[in-house]
This record gives structure tokens, C-alpha cells and sequence, in this order.
């Protein structure tokens, strides 16, 4: 599921802009679920890190943001993804289920991400 919300007319991006992209799924995307609920592509994904990067005149920054097992806190990283969003013009966050969340027996009965994936830093204007 992808969610998108043009709020004040940020897209398309000013061809210029500094560009946050926040999420260590932005970095290495999450795409299918465990155990036999795993798929085989027949290629790798992409880096939206790297498409953002390459499709974008203006300057791309990248910060993990969280652990790349989607579950650890790490506040050293999200204290990261901060301090990038708070010096770029946009910020493309990518969040979403850890693997261990995506296998058979745990299907998830809503789409609403569970708290501790959606708290913020006290410095956060979220």
C-alpha cells in the first residue's frame, strides 16, 4: 500500500529542492512477507534512495531513521533523520512492516501502524 498527500503543493518537486528521504526501507525496501509468504523477484528492487537521487536535480539526503529490522529504537538515528529533515526543503519518509510482521498467521486486520512506529522525537515538529 503506498499513501501519498500533496499538502501545500510540494509535488511535483521544485527542481532545486534539498530532499530528505528518511527510512532505512527507503534504503532497502521491504516488498513481501516471510516464510512461505515470500516472493522471488526477477529482479532486485530498487533503492527509492537511489531513484530519488537519480531523477532529482537538487540535493538528496538519506537518514535510516529507525533500525533496519523495523523493530529496534534506535533514538541516535531518528535524532538523525531529524537533523536531515529539518535542513531539507521536503521530506520523503518510507515506513512500513518488519518481516516478522508479513508472514502467514500474522495478517495484519488493519492498515494503522502500530505506536511505537509512529512516535516521534520530542524535537519533532511531528
Amino acid at each position: 500500500m503506498v499513501l501519498l498527500r500533496n499538502e501545500h503543493g510540494v509535488l511535483p518537486l521544485a527542481p532545486r529542492a534539498g530532499v530528505a528521504v528518511i527510512g532505512a526501507y527507503a534504503s532497502a525496501p521491504r516488498f513481501q512477507g516471510g516464510g512461505s509468504a515470500g516472493v522471488q523477484p526477477k529482479q532486485p528492487a530498487g533503492s527509492i534512495v537511489d531513484a530519488v537521487g537519480a531523477r532529482h536535480a537538487g540535493t538528496v539526503e538519506y537518514a535510516p531513521g529507525y533500525a533496519a529490522d523495523g523493530l529496534t529504537r534506535d533514538p541516535a538515528l531518528l535524532d538523525q533523520a531529524i537533523s536531515v529533515a529539518a535542513t531539507a526543503d521536503v521530506a520523503i519518509v518510507v515506513v512500513g512492516s518488519p518481516e516478522s510482521a508479513e508472514s502467514e498467521g500474522t495478517t495484519a486486520q488493519t492498515s494503522t501502524c502500530p505506536r511505537r512506529r509512529t512516535r516521534s522525537s520530542p524535537r519533532s515538529p511531528l
